[in-house]
């Protein structure tokens, strides 16, 4: 864990993430993060208000306790169909897991 920048984790209250973020937590805490300070780490979790992919509440739990700061980024899933094009244009590899070829290949 050596960056010459904050190191920033997805963090979405999962047991993946959530276990990640712990074990960087807790690596740091050892002397294994080559960074000075206590502020190298930080969250960013993707909020869906009002939907049942919804999962902040889990990720601010998962923050709150190891002491981590969080930016909580609102999506409305409305508003980002209508730039599903543009996210298309921002995605940088269309090779393997364009959700755009994998409907070209199962006909959808």
């Amino acid at each position: 864990m050596r960056s010459d920048v904050p190191i920033g984790t997805a963090l979405s209250g999962g047991l993946d993430s959530s276990g990640v973020m712990a074990t960087m937590k807790e690596v740091a805490e050892r002397g294994g993060a080559q960074r000075g300070g206590r502020d190298w780490q930080h969250a960013f979790v993707a909020s869906f208000p009002g939907t049942p992919l919804d999962e902040s509440h889990y990720a601010k739990e998962v923050a709150d306790h190891l002491g981590v700061p969080a930016t909580f980024i609102k999506i409305d899933p409305v508003e980002a169909m209508g730039r599903l094009e543009e996210f298309f244009y921002l995605f940088e590899d269309l090779y393997i897991t364009s959700p755009s070829r994998s409907c070209s290949l199962t006909g959808l």
